[in-house]
């Protein structure tokens, strides 16, 4: 992977680790989404983590 460097100023790490996580369909390999959103791997885990947690509580209509 090439490691973003021209992303929008004011970007939190958050924004940008679920960039890379959802543009990539998977969020299989920490370390490389880390070295695409330019933020080190223990960061880029946090986020994932956070992401997973946000989205389990998520309902979607067809689900009901």
């Amino acid at each position: 992977m090439t490691t973003t460097t021209d992303w929008p100023a004011g970007w939190t790490a958050r924004e940008r680790v679920e960039t890379v996580a959802l543009d990539r369909d998977a969020a299989d390999d920490p370390a490389e989404i880390a070295d695409e959103a330019g933020v080190d791997v223990a960061t880029a885990r946090a986020v994932l983590a956070g992401l997973a947690e946000d989205y389990s509580d998520t309902r979607w209509v067809d689900d009901e």
